[in-house]
């Protein structure tokens, strides 16, 4: 029986246990079979693991269902590019659709090495029906022989794209080399090694001599280990294992590529990417780390570390229900790569050799995702992979691990996220720090993106997990959903594009825990603040979200200036896939709402309502909105000309906006956002919807939860904010973020932040009565705190310029 992606959950699970009649060969102390354990020599060692991590060891059962059509794929694979072979030692190509001569674009020859390691897969995998078939071993040799000889040889001159000749066409003519071993003339091996070092002399380095960082040096090192077990080269592999340190390694510059302490990523020095280039780090690193296990060049438990912290501080975060998120995707949104069943079988990977709870806690939170998803499937990755993934679904020892509820920050990266039952809502923004999008000007790729980071706000639901798979092609660019924007018609986006003059952007966080080395889990309550200028026009506005559990406030203020184009602050921009939503508006249906090009103007509008996603309730008072049904299509390439897919796409819309008019000057708004809300429930906000607006002005955004005995308050200037008895003062771009809490006695709870990141100290003042024979219960080290009387100056120590929430508690 075919496991098909559509297949029911129930089914699934039924399917998967049926078959596994004999535990998996692959155990739980190591990946790896007894054969590499008794290899003679430490490059044998290497040369082995690295074939069982590409196409898993010699014996086992491999009788299960899942694993028998994985095992048809990787032969049917092979043999769809064998009909594409041109025969003969005089071509000019080794696949009829690649020629290797006189081309323009360098892909064309990765793309060739790549279809010769997937023909090395049939080959070379257990139980493959090619399995040491004769001539595919024949055909591979050929075709690496053809590639050396056309293109990639001593002496060749680059050109196009670098990541060709150092890393790309390497890693898959690595893979062949290793597979078909025991078949390859030296002569061949001999020409490609050479062929290797001439375009990767140092993996640390470009062969130009710029320094490689991140997930480019991870994969340049996985290379060079490779090759230099290969060569028998202890020199290589210990230059590489070097190298490789200071990817795994966190960054603590507070600029450029890497892992952060507070769970950002960084790629392409200012691009927040955890799924795309974090992800391929993490992959590179789920070999490599294996690879130098138990060898003379194994790591240093210090240096694997950081790595094993980053995979639920850094990654899991970033990964609903098996989907990536879209604010660290970059450009990659706009090819269509969301799926992360790479990063969750590298995670299965590396928990084989991690300490039992880091192993038990991540096989629980992947076993969640595998289970939630209907629409991704793990199994169509590797096949040791695959069979990690049989064991984590079928074991009745691992629990299924829902996602954490709650918001989490990521400064270093100007991200944050929220969850609650059933939904995650994530926000992109920009700033002078890190680009809100990227767009690849020599691959075309991402050229709309020019309003990805003015606050896109996405809202990721369980029961709608088509929502995000094709949205870029068919979304309106111009109304991405939470952003605030000058709608004037724009060119192709470039490089450079997504950083603004801007630096007040971030948040603050009050609740949780902190761990012995200062990191903060389990939040409550946070908050945002983007201070957007638009690159293309004079538009300015001052953004706020505050997210207090199911309830997420969005202010806006200060709005002013432009093109002269209309300036819209988009309410939302939703994708019906879910069936016949209906729209609601002051909780009464709108029949006329379900046909296609329905378009309206409503004044007094209390609520909105788009049925099974959200209710949306402005704060206040009432005004005028604007509604728009529309059908659009688009693919891929609309987007990314010479990497995306052609493949079109549909989807129909609501979308709801504000019109501030062409030139605002000092416009506002203010409004609830409630993640599945019913409309019963988003009228009753409507009547009470337990937030008081305290400030939302150019000066200060502030709100007030009663229920929760929460303020929080963004100073965009120098200025105080007032609740009741309790006055908060504070200097200009400060977050500020107050909670009482009974503990026996009432805990004043304050979390202040520098969102800025460019301040080495600052102060903030509290004044209440009940302060009077108060005294510190906790405080972060970074947090002095001066009571006198009814007032508490609080100074903090910012000098490590993170953006990060700085926490105190005081008995009152």
């Amino acid at each position: 029986m075919r496991l098909d992606h559509d297949t029911p959950i129930s089914s699934r699970r039924t399917i998967l246990r049926a078959g596994l009649a004999i535990p998996l060969t692959i155990g739980a102390a190591s990946i790896f079979s007894p054969t590499v354990a008794s290899a003679e020599t430490p490059y044998e060692a290497i040369i082995l693991k690295f074939h069982e991590l590409t196409v898993g060891p010699d014996g086992g059962d491999l009788s299960h269902p899942v694993i028998q059509e994985k095992l048809e794929d990787i032969a049917s694979t092979c043999e769809e590019f064998q009909a594409l072979l041109i025969p003969g030692t005089e071509r000019d190509r080794v696949f009829s659709d690649l020629p290797l001569v006189d081309i323009r674009l360098s892909a064309a020859i990765s793309t060739t090495t790549d279809r010769l390691a997937k023909m090395a897969d049939g080959w070379a995998t257990p139980g493959s029906r090619l399995w040491h078939d004769t001539v595919v071993g024949e055909q591979i040799i050929a075709g690496l022989q053809t590639v050396h000889d056309l293109q990639y040889h001593v002496g060749q001159l680059p050109f196009d794209n670098w990541y060709t000749w150092e890393i790309g066409t390497p890693r898959q003519m690595m893979k062949a080399a290793v597979l078909i071993r025991s078949i390859m003339p030296a002569e061949l091996w001999s020409s490609l090694s050479s062929a290797f070092l001439y375009f990767n002399p140092d993996p640390a380095y470009r062969r130009s001599g710029q320094k490689m960082t991140g997930s480019n040096l991870m994969l340049r090192c996985q290379n060079a280990i490779v090759a230099g077990a290969l060569n028998e080269s202890d020199e290589q592999i210990q230059l590489a294992r070097d190298a490789s340190v200071e990817a795994l390694a966190p960054n603590t510059t507070g600029e450029g590529d890497g892992f952060y302490f507070d769970g950002s990523f960084i790629a392409h020095v200012d691009v927040p990417y955890t799924a795309t280039y974090g992800r391929e780090l993490l992959t590179s690193a789920s070999t490599v780390v294996p690879l130098l296990n138990d060898s003379p060049w194994a790591y240093a438990d210090d240096a694997i570390t950081p790595l094993r912290a980053a995979i639920y501080r850094n990654f899991l975060p970033w990964i609903s229900n098996m989907q990536y998120l879209p604010p660290t995707r970059g450009r990659s949104v706009a090819t269509g790569t969301g799926n992360a069943n790479w990063t969750l079988s590298t995670i299965l990977l590396l928990a084989e050799g991690a300490p039992s709870d880091q192993a038990e806690l991540w096989r629980s939170a992947v076993k969640g995702h595998l289970e939630r998803c209907t629409i991704f499937s793990i199994f169509d990755r590797f096949l040791p992979e695959v069979r990690l993934a049989l064991r984590v679904l079928t074991s009745d020892e691992i629990p299924a691990r829902p996602e954490d509820l709650g918001p989490r920050l990521f400064p270093e990266m100007d991200r944050i996220l929220s969850r609650g039952a059933g939904w995650c809502v994530s926000l992109a923004t920009g700033s002078a720090r890190t680009r809100g999008f990227e767009t690849a000007v020599s691959s075309t790729e991402n050229i709309k993106g020019w309003h990805q980071g003015s606050g896109a706000r996405y809202l990721m639901l369980d029961h709608d997990e088509n929502q995000h798979p094709h949205l870029f092609p068919t979304l309106d660019p111009y109304r991405i959903p939470g952003t605030t924007i000058d709608k004037q018609e724009l060119p192709p986006s470039t490089y450079e594009s997504g950083k603004t003059r801007d630096a007040f952007v971030g948040g603050v966080q009050t609740g949780g825990r902190r761990e012995a080395d200062g990191f903060y889990t389990e939040p409550l309550f946070a908050s945002w603040v983007q201070a957007l200028s638009s690159q293309e026009s004079t538009m300015t506005a001052k953004l706020s979200w505050f997210f207090l559990g199911s309830r997420i406030v969005h202010l806006g203020a200060d709005i002013r200036g432009g093109s002269g184009a209309p300036i819209e602050s988009v309410i939302e921009n939703r994708a019906l896939t879910i069936g016949n939503q209906v729209l609601s508006i002051n909780g009464t249906a709108i029949p006329a709402a379900g046909t296609t090009g329905w378009t309206a103007t409503r004044d007094d509008v209390r609520t909105v309502h788009i049925s099974d996603v959200v209710g949306i309730v402005m704060i206040g008072s009432s005004g005028q909105m604007n509604f728009l049904r529309d059908h659009r299509q688009g693919s891929f390439k609309d987007l990314s000309p010479l990497k995306g897919s052609a493949t079109l796409h549909t989807n129909d819309f609501f979308t709801v906006w504000l019109d501030h008019g062409p030139t605002p000057d000092g416009a506002d708004f203010a409004y609830l956002y409630l993640p599945l809300a019913s409309v019963a429930e988003t009228e009753a906000m409507a009547q009470d919807p337990g937030v008081v607006i305290l400030a939302n002005t150019a000066e200060v955004q502030a709100v007030q939860s009663p229920a929760d005995r929460l303020v929080a308050a963004h100073f965009h200037q120098e200025s105080e904010v007032r609740s009741g008895c309790t006055t908060i003062a504070a200097a200009k771009e400060t977050c500020v973020m107050v909670r009482v809490r009974n503990q026996r006695r009432d805990v004043l709870d304050v979390s202040v932040s520098d969102p800025t990141q460019a301040r080495d100290a600052f102060t903030v003042t509290i004044t209440d009565p009940r302060l009077v024979g108060g005294s510190v219960l906790e405080a972060d080290p970074t947090i002095t705190a001066s009571l006198a009387a009814r007032s508490m100056v609080i100074t903090v120590d910012a000098s490590a310029r993170d953006g990060s929430s700085h926490h105190l508690s005081v008995g009152l």
